[in-house]
């Protein structure tokens, strides 16, 4: 075995001695090109995948999420659109975590607009946030039903008018994200 190594180097350094310069040149950094691509690929293949956490957050809701990676020391990235990516294979244990804290906060908001004093508010400022209170509760109870992950409602409610003898009537769009393909109960 040990003969047949030293054979294999006499014939590569015969050819060696063969080809010119540039050829030598071109062999050198063909090899330096290889062993580059590998070490490359080495370095690839051990970063760690991230996923994203969450996505579309607010500011303060997005502080509240990273406060709480930073206590439980967990790695993350900041990236633009309030999204938050962390190790792919933490992120559906981390959302139940930060779920069971109520981070980040729900995002639709009921009667509890109201619980602030406002005062000086117009009467228009007054009248959407009645509307958006009213769709608030309305998402939220339709969000309880079994079946349904999330609920959105806009509502169309015309301004009352006492001289007018045909009145529109409200209306509403509601938009359903449903959990798998459970099906809605009808009643």
């Amino acid at each position: 075995m040990n003969n047949s190594f030293q054979e294999l180097l006499q014939q590569l350094a015969s050819v060696w001695k063969e080809v010119g310069i540039n050829q030598r040149v071109s062999i050198v950094l063909a090899g330096l090109v290889v062993l580059l691509g590998l070490a490359g690929t080495a370095v690839w293949s051990s970063r760690e995948d991230y996923a994203v956490l969450f996505g579309n957050l607010a500011e303060a809701e997005a502080s509240k999420v990273i406060n709480a990676l930073d206590e439980a020391k967990i790695p993350y990235k900041v990236r633009g659109g309030g999204s938050i990516s962390v190790p792919a294979d933490k992120v559906h244990s981390l959302r139940i975590q930060m779920a069971g804290k109520g981070i980040p906060g729900g995002g639709t908001t009921g009667f509890s607009l109201f619980d602030k004093p406002n005062f000086g508010i117009s009467d228009f400022v007054q009248r959407v946030n009645y509307l958006r209170a009213i769709q608030g509760e309305l998402s939220q109870t339709i969000s309880r039903v079994d079946g349904i992950e999330s609920a959105q409602v806009m509502l169309v409610m015309p301004e009352n008018r006492l001289l007018v003898e045909y009145q529109k009537k409200p209306s509403a769009s509601v938009f359903l994200k449903l959990r798998g393909n459970v099906p809605i109960p009808a009643s």
